[in-house]
């Protein structure tokens, strides 16, 4: 369920119709050059406690509707992540290049990303 919009933006002269659903790009925040320095390169240390900017990364909302269930999503995420990297070695295909489809709502590659696994052997 979204929230309805207003017949105009107030301050502009944008003119939304009433009901119209309004989707954020969580993709187009996280490549707005407005916010990151050099947004296209991988850099963990932008999300460093130092270097926090607010607002800007907002995958469970933000405001009053925000996920109640962030934090336990969050921990469920990481405990799958470190349960895969132990117990696999985790590769993508060679003959594979993943594509990010930057209009989409979601997040996603545009053509699927191919993964091989391989069960590490635990030696006792």
């Amino acid at each position: 369920m979204w929230p309805e919009t207003f017949a105009h933006i107030p301050n502009t002269d944008i003119i939304i119709e009433k009901g119209t659903p309004i989707y954020i790009s969580l993709y187009g925040l996280g490549v707005d050059s407005r916010f990151w320095d050099e947004p296209e390169i991988y850099n963990p240390d932008r999300f460093a406690e130092s270097n926090h900017i607010t607002d800007a990364y907002i995958p469970f909302g933000i405001g009053p509707r925000m996920c109640i269930a962030m934090k336990v999503g969050q921990l469920h995420a990481k405990i799958v992540l470190a349960l895969l990297l132990r117990d696999y070695e985790i590769w993508q295909t060679k003959d594979n290049e993943s594509f990010l489809n930057p209009r989409s709502t979601f997040t996603a590659a545009r053509n699927g990303i191919y993964l091989q696994f391989r069960k590490i052997v635990q030696m006792t």
